[in-house]
């Protein structure tokens, strides 16, 4: 019950997020600020940052094999203060075609503007699944390409 206050007090603080994220991290950088996509989506009316969403799976080889690299990425690191970062477990993914635009795979990184609307044009190399991303170097260049792309 002590438990229960003090993340209600830390919510009611404007602390959820920074309290949650190590949480909500998995191994994908501690520091990250990393919030649930239902904070970000209400976040991101107010502060029109955009969103980055990272789906992956505990037993996937290639998530476990990008996340080290994503995680201590420096340019991932700093570019991520301008993203409402939201991290999703395969499971835990809204069943639409917002999260799935071109099927279902992992990992999947994929960039939202504020409005919540995915940005198709905004992707990897990969012609036939365009949301997945071998390299931490393509994902920081595609980051700091929605932020002057869409001037945010």
């Amino acid at each position: 019950m002590v438990a229960f206050r003090l993340i209600a007090l830390a919510n009611l603080a404007g602390f959820g997020t920074v309290f949650a994220g190590s949480n909500l991290a998995r191994g994908w950088g501690e520091t990250i600020k990393w919030t649930t996509l239902d904070d970000a989506k209400v976040q991101a009316k107010r502060s029109s940052k955009p969103l980055m969403i990272v789906v992956h799976k505990k037993q996937c080889p290639v998530c476990n094999e990008l996340k080290p690299n994503f995680a201590v990425n420096s340019e991932i690191q700093n570019l991520s203060r301008h993203f409402l970062m939201v991290n999703l477990e395969n499971e835990e993914v809204p069943n639409t075609k917002d999260f799935t635009p071109d099927g279902v795979y992992v990992p999947r990184i994929m960039f939202y503007g504020p409005d919540c609307k995915l940005i198709k044009d905004v992707h990897s190399s990969d012609k036939a699944k365009r949301f997945l991303y071998s390299e931490a170097n393509d994902i920081a260049d595609n980051m700091r390409q929605v932020l002057n792309e869409f001037s945010y």
